[in-house]
């Protein structure tokens, strides 16, 4: 059977579990959604079981501490990020085989959009940006990964008048 459903892998602050508005908007966004078309890679150190399935899901310490020490882990692949650089062996093994089609960053940090962004242009695929709660910069690669995102998405018409104010999108 064909799925009409794209393949997507969710970057946000929480998993679907917890019951922010980041969990419930993440909830009924993807009701329906087949678990095999749904991965998430999430921030939150605050856990809270899910009954959700996904087919890949991940906890990923981003951004994590800027000490040495963290280096050599990021680069073996045991942390996905070390001072903004980015772990190609974390992100081949975390996603286990699981191919989506697009990212989807649902985000309150730079960080969170910085790291979605590197995964889709790791893995040549649109990147989603939907802003939970503003917390963005007009830093040049803020501005960058918004303009070249494939859609952005805010949390009410006033903060896509803002937006597009602040970064032409």
């Amino acid at each position: 059977m064909i799925s009409n459903f794209p393949k997507v892998l969710v970057i946000c602050e929480s998993p679907f579990s917890l019951d922010n508005g980041f969990g419930v908007t993440l909830s009924n966004l993807f009701l329906g959604w087949p678990s095999d078309c749904l991965g998430l890679f999430y921030f939150s150190k605050a856990y809270k079981a899910s009954h959700r399935k996904v087919a890949v899901q991940s906890h990923a310490h981003v951004p994590a501490s800027p000490s040495r020490r963290h280096a050599l882990p990021m680069l073996l692949g045991i942390r996905p990020e070390w001072r903004g650089c980015y772990s190609h062996a974390w992100l081949h093994t975390k996603l286990k085989g699981f191919k989506p089609d697009l990212v989807y960053s649902f985000i309150c940090s730079e960080s969170s959009m910085y790291f979605g962004g590197w995964i889709a242009n790791r893995l040549s695929i649109p990147h989603v940006i939907h802003v939970g709660d503003d917390g963005l910069t007009m830093a040049s690669c803020t501005t960058k990964y918004i303009q070249e995102s494939s859609h952005c998405i805010a949390i009410s018409d006033e903060m896509a008048i803002e937006y597009l104010r602040r970064y032409g999108r």
